[in-house]
């Protein structure tokens, strides 16, 4: 119980180093808790904390490789979870990447026990209903994104016992964490997206804040990753009928430093991983896999005379950092792969055909009315990889895809040049709990 006490201590000290004036005014008193309605949006509206993603679930793709020499000057975790090292991969240190995704649980916590409280006026109502359906929102995605680095993913046999995220659902420190089951982490933050809906307005003052149409488009990624393909493709759907412009990329400079603009009209919910891509190789298997009139490779990456990329230039960011938001181009391969799973080839053709035609030189978009139902699916499979590559998806697609026996292996080049796997069902696809929250929490580890 000391351990778990002293966790929520150095919670209570990382929230009070992040808040805002309210919460940073008595700080030698004890937290302050918000109760004004503006005080509460304001905690939701902590954009340096609320639009940044997991880094490490996308460190440990195959997708890219790295040298030697660029691989020993990354820092001790970052080395260790490219090389899908089996123990220690975190060392003793807390993650900051775990603490920032529980701290904005424990925000979002803070603005659903208070609003109760507050009784809104009609013309402040809007603000009230703005602010629950936020702070749902925020739970509901930032479980899902720790979930997808850290568990197994939910189409696992008996995902009702195995080993899913702790869930938090107040603000109690004296509650302790435990591992839930996996089941249980996917019914939570379902129901939280789901409920943000309600009360979310149609569409946000910007695309770095929620709305109905990014609630939507996050519980059609959700359903994916379930592999609940019929709601994934509700949801998708429901996304495109308001939603569906698709940059032109015939229409962008391949010469130009970063071609695609940050905010463009793809995007519905704008969020990044703070990783500098640059000085890598791409997957000699991935890159192949790219037509010579496919446009993206030229827009995505700054190809070396020496086969190096020097940076990440395509990026929905608007720069070099992946962007991991919800956009139009996934909710079309979202649409595309759940149709072809059921009955509605002619439907998946057509989603598929309208993007790559954007995606490829006029007139040269691949013909997929030959396909059969396997090799429309294969090919939809494919095609997600490649447009969506660095968005932070690759890893929780394999994880799912491998459950249905898709048999992906991934392969890496070590420090010292030896070729590493990672199979089918590894247990090291769920990355360690950081060794600091398992030293201080006392929570049950991953297998490794």
């Amino acid at each position: 119980m000391n351990k778990i006490i002293f966790l929520s201590l150095l919670l209570l000290c990382t929230v009070i180093i992040g808040c805002d004036s309210f919460l940073d005014a008595k700080p030698r008193k004890g937290l302050v808790i918000p109760e004004k309605l503006e005080q509460l949006l304001s905690l939701m509206r902590k954009e340096n904390e609320s639009l940044q993603d997991p880094t490490f679930g996308e460190l440990s793709t195959d997708d890219f490789y790295w040298d030697t020499a660029d691989l020993n000057s990354k820092a001790e975790p970052v080395r260790n979870a490219y090389l899908w090292e089996a123990d220690n991969m975190f060392g003793s240190d807390m993650l900051i990447e775990w603490l920032f995704h529980y701290r904005f649980i424990y925000y979002a916590n803070t603005v659903l026990e208070q609003l109760p409280n507050i009784t809104p006026s009609v013309s402040e109502l809007p603000e009230w209903n703005k602010a629950k359906g936020e702070a749902l929102f925020y739970r509901g995605k930032f479980l899902y994104d720790v979930a997808i680095v850290w568990a197994s993913a939910y189409n696992i046999p008996n995902n009702d016992k195995a080993l899913g995220m702790p869930i938090r659902l107040n603000t109690n420190f004296n509650e302790p964490s435990y591992r839930s089951s996996v089941k249980d982490t996917y019914a939570q933050i379902v129901k939280d997206i789901e409920e943000s809906i309600i009360f979310l307005p149609e569409l946000a003052e910007h695309v770095t804040r929620p709305s109905k149409l990014a609630a939507k488009a996050m519980a059609a990624r959700i359903y994916l990753s379930m592999g609940i393909y019929d709601k994934a493709l509700a949801y998708a759907e429901e996304v495109l009928k308001v939603k569906s412009e698709l940059l032109d990329f015939n229409m962008l400079s391949v010469t130009a430093d970063y071609p695609i603009v940050i905010f463009n009209k793809e995007v519905i919910y704008h969020s990044y991983m703070q990783l500098y891509m640059a000085n890598f190789y791409l997957n000699p298997t991935l890159l192949a896999s790219y037509e010579s009139d496919d446009l993206r490779p030229d827009i995505y990456f700054n190809f070396q005379t020496n086969g190096k990329i020097g940076e990440l230039k395509g990026s929905y960011y608007g720069d070099a950092a992946p962007f991991t938001g919800l956009a139009v181009d996934e909710m079309y391969l979202i649409a595309a792969e759940c149709h072809a799973r059921d009955v509605g080839e002619d439907k998946a053709k057509e989603y598929l055909r309208r993007l790559l035609e954007k995606r490829y030189r006029n007139g040269t978009a691949p013909s997929v009315n030959g396909l059969t139902k396997t090799g429309l699916l294969d090919f939809i499979l494919e095609e997600r990889r490649k447009e969506l590559v660095f968005r932070g998806l690759r890893w929780g697609d394999v994880k799912r895809l491998n459950n249905e026996g898709r048999a992906i292996v991934l392969e890496r080049y070590s420090k010292d040049g030896k070729v590493s796997e990672l199979r089918p069902n590894d247990p090291r696809f769920n990355l360690p709990i950081p060794e600091g929250v398992i030293d201080l929490s006392g929570m049950e580890q991953n297998p490794r």
